[in-house]
């Protein structure tokens, strides 16, 4: 059964882009603290890259294209997002504006209207794990990234991690207060194991495979009084969360979001950018 992206978009009463820099939501820290930590792997990326030149910006999956939206004030860049689904695409142009610099694109991610070796950074969050075919769509990627660009993708690897409590609690509120089962991992999610992830990534001819963890706070199915309680603790506890994101602590694979990308990016100089 697919997702029917129209009435996930329903659940948002405003724009979450423009509540990033006052969360009062758990899904507002997720986003900014990932939005951090891209933006210090492109900075990094862009030092490395040797000559002037306009950088091509691909992200899929792209939904509401929140992060692409969030960088679309660079003047070097230009910015592609791919979604399938129609809506999402609307959604985008909507939020973007008319005067807007990002070409939104309604395809299939299996075979992308894109020319080969096009492509320096790719961007894919939260979308690896709706796929049937996560081998064909990586297959794709690798074909239209260039040779010294990046793939950045996020996923939530199916293992035992803080995430996982979340999931649970979804589920049971579903069962006992909703009064109907869902699947303990929410819409329809096919996660895979961290390792076959990697694998995937290997057999697809990606190189220099790093993988970074992210964001130690689940998502939990909580009463309204408690959602905006849990917020206040993320918000008062924000810079440990930051430095805990840059850290090496050895636990942090239980952690909900990895990243991978196609060239290996030192993120140095961990800083807010808002």
């Amino acid at each position: 059964m697919s997702i029917n992206w129209k009435n996930h978009w329903s659940n948002y009463k405003d724009d979450p882009l423009s509540r990033i820099n006052e969360p009062y939501l758990w899904s507002d820290f997720v986003i900014r603290h990932n939005f951090i930590f891209l933006d210090n792997i492109i900075k990094n990326y862009l030092i490395g890259v040797k000559q002037k030149k306009k950088i091509n910006f691909l992200e899929l999956c792209a939904g509401s294209g929140m992060f692409t939206r969030h960088c679309s004030s660079q003047d070097d860049f230009i910015f592609t997002t791919i979604d399938k689904d129609q809506h999402s695409c609307d959604l985008l142009s909507e939020y973007a504006g008319k005067n807007s610099n990002i070409n939104v694109i309604c395809d299939d991610i299996y075979s992308l209207p894109l020319e080969s070796n096009s492509q320096d950074i790719i961007y894919i969050g939260g979308g690896l794990e709706y796929l049937e075919d996560i081998d064909t769509c990586l297959s794709e990627i690798n074909r239209v990234l260039r040779e010294d660009g990046i793939l950045i993708a996020n996923v939530v690897p199916n293992t035992l991690n803080i995430q996982l409590i979340g999931d649970i609690s979804i589920y049971l509120r579903s069962f006992f207060v909703k009064g109907r089962q869902k699947k303990l991992v929410p819409n329809n999610a096919k996660r895979l194991r961290a390792k076959a992830y990697v694998k995937a990534f290997t057999e697809n001819n990606f190189i220099n495979i790093q993988r970074h963890f992210l964001t130690p706070y689940p998502q939990f199915s909580l009463p309204r009084f408690l959602k905006s309680a849990y917020a206040k603790v993320l918000k008062k506890n924000e810079q440990f969360l930051l430095r805990f994101n840059n850290s090496n602590f050895k636990g942090k694979e239980w952690l909900t979001i990895s990243f991978d990308s196609k060239e290996a990016v030192e993120v140095k100089n961990f800083e807010s950018t808002f």
